[in-house]
């Protein structure tokens, strides 16, 4: 039988490596392009692979921070062309995002139009905190930070509209299967008002939700990014949807995180189900001690764990109603 503890650190392990090929992912440039495409309004008019070619700047999942307090300012810092994932600042602490990427809009009247993009791995949608508050702080620092970069003083104009884009693989059961956008708007309590909306349209947050991929799925955005997370489909099979149904050009450092992704994804719940059963087993011979069938030290011996660890375990469970 597995032990728990090397249950656990195994199951630690690979949800750490799942993460980090799931970045590299999402970081892809022709993934990123898709997912502006179907996340956002103002790509929404364009081809995908228009967007990968033309509209796309450095995508970072870096580890250096930028330090937002000792920046070097209008005069050339760095984090105009090179994005850092880490955002610093002495007042506020470090944000750490997952993939942070400048995307510049088709000139508008001669002039050229930048978004700040963020993209999240969101596993669970109940992480103890609502994930659109969290989306609200991240959207936040990607505008505070772009004082003495991209405005300074009063030019507030100047500022760069942030998307934080949320990618949920296993919600909850109500939430599965939706989309939500979460932005800024204008109501009038008195009077008239004459502001532009796009003075104020400066923060979206956009939670998507993904299901479980059972049936059509009339959405570009859920079908697309639930393909790529999906834990029931092959690599084989992604691979050949990605490419014949969104023209996804499998680079092959995407063929390779994409693979691993999918290795570990079966390891996990492959992991999981040998733990639910393992959990399952230890209520049987804890249930069959309080029958009197079996002693305590013939049901540890049986499990492979020590007495005390099974009692602990028993204690547990009474403490959350198991």
């Amino acid at each position: 039988m597995y032990t728990t503890l090397a249950n656990t650190l195994k199951v630690a392990d690979e949800h750490i490596r799942y993460d980090e090929c799931a970045k590299k992912v999402i970081a892809n440039i022709s993934v990123a392009a898709l997912i502006l495409k179907t996340c956002t309004d103002e790509f929404a008019e364009f081809d995908a692979e228009y967007i990968a070619d033309n509209c796309i700047g450095h995508v970072s999942i870096a580890e250096s921070a930028a330090h937002q307090d000792h920046g070097r300012g209008l005069d050339g810092d760095e984090r105009l062309e090179c994005l850092n994932s880490e955002s610093s600042s002495i007042n506020e602490g470090t944000v750490h995002f997952d993939v942070k990427f400048r995307a510049n809009l088709p000139k508008e009247n001669g002039k050229s139009i930048s978004l700040m993009i963020n993209l999240e791995m969101q596993k669970k949608d109940n992480p103890g905190y609502a994930v659109a508050t969290r989306g609200i702080y991240y959207s936040a620092r990607m505008i505070s930070e772009q004082y003495g970069t991209v405005f300074r003083e009063s030019e507030y104009h100047k500022i760069q509209k942030a998307y934080s884009i949320w990618i949920c693989p296993e919600p909850t059961k109500k939430r599965k299967n939706s989309i939500i956008k979460y932005c800024i708007t204008e109501k009038e309590l008195y009077g008239k008002s004459f502001t532009d909306y796009k003075d104020y349209d400066k923060m979206n947050v956009v939670i998507v939700n993904l299901g479980d991929m059972e049936g059509a799925i009339d959405n570009q955005a859920l079908d697309f990014l639930g393909t790529l997370f999906s834990i029931k489909m092959s690599f084989e099979e992604k691979k050949e949807k990605l490419g014949s149904k969104y023209g996804i050009k499998m680079t092959k450092e995407l063929e390779r995180d994409l693979s691993e992704m999918c290795s570990l994804s079966f390891g996990i719940e492959e992991i999981g189900i040998r733990k639910g059963i393992e959990q399952g087993t230890l209520k049987t011979l804890l249930r069959l001690v309080e029958k009197g069938k079996i002693t305590i030290v013939d049901a540890a011996e049986t499990a492979g764990v020590g007495v005390d660890a099974l009692l602990k375990k028993k204690e547990e469970y009474e403490r959350s109603g198991e």
